[in-house]
């Protein structure tokens, strides 16, 4: 039971695959670009650049999202493996966003918000962390409160473990599994979109999906080695699902 609660939600409301939903003027948004956000004189990739915004971040909206200006940016390019001897095809995964008019440190600009989400930018590496509490729920440690903790991160005598993290406005992580599986299932309440998804994954981890190897309107299916990781929306909810069998 406990292990299903964060999947019960699966089945829930759908989404577009675009970055950031929905942002007002004034909203203070966060920058989850690795290598930093060229911010631009007008809406477009050609136009001068005024300067870079360091990941982690936060700009001021200055308009409403325009959806007049789409812009697209493939992330990660189709993939042709081979197995069994036939080709298999694997579709493209692309970041889908639009031009934003913010400020930054007095500077007014364009950027790209594909880039920009509500949620505080979460930059810990996994490799980073030398102790036993796991690196997401470190990275959420540093903006969120955490109400109650349900298990303890550490095997039992079984060789199995589970551990729930509750924190204040929603957030849930829960990790479960033993040795040969384990599993990881990250709850955001913030009406976060796919892209958001898949940037909190690849913020907090040395590499990223390399292979999307199914996608809908309401979710991606990524294969990250010995594992797959699943990042869904459900109504209001992003649900990050990340299951490994070694």
């Amino acid at each position: 039971m406990k292990s299903k609660i964060l999947l019960s939600l699966f089945c829930l409301a759908t989404c577009n695959c675009f970055a950031i939903e929905y942002y007002v003027p004034g909203d203070s948004l966060w920058v989850w670009a690795k290598n930093g956000l060229n911010i631009r004189e007008m809406p477009n990739d050609g136009s001068k650049v005024l300067g870079r915004i360091m990941n982690g971040h936060q700009v001021v909206a200055l308009e409403y999202q325009d959806r007049n200006l789409p812009y697209e940016i493939e992330e990660i390019k189709a993939i042709v493996e081979t197995i069994d001897n036939e080709k298999i095809n694997h579709p493209n995964f692309e970041l889908k966003g639009y031009w934003a008019k913010i400020k930054y440190n007095g500077t007014i600009g364009y950027v790209f918000d594909a880039y920009l989400s509500k949620l505080p930018t979460l930059i810990i590496n996994q490799y980073e962390n030398q102790g036993e509490e796991d690196f997401h729920v470190l990275s959420l440690k540093k903006h969120k409160k955490i109400l109650k903790q349900i298990g303890q991160n550490q095997y039992d005598q079984y060789d199995h473990k589970f551990v729930r993290y509750i924190f204040d406005e929603g957030y849930i992580i829960e990790i479960s599994g033993g040795s040969g599986h384990w599993e990881k299932q990250m709850l955001f309440p913030d009406n976060l979109s796919l892209i958001e998804g898949y940037l909190i994954y690849s913020h907090t981890i040395n590499f990223e999906p390399h292979t999307l190897m199914e996608k809908g309107e309401d979710y991606l299916i990524f294969n990250i080695g010995d594992g797959t990781l699943t990042i869904k929306k459900a109504g209001s909810f992003l649900i990050i699902y990340e299951k490994h069998a070694c």
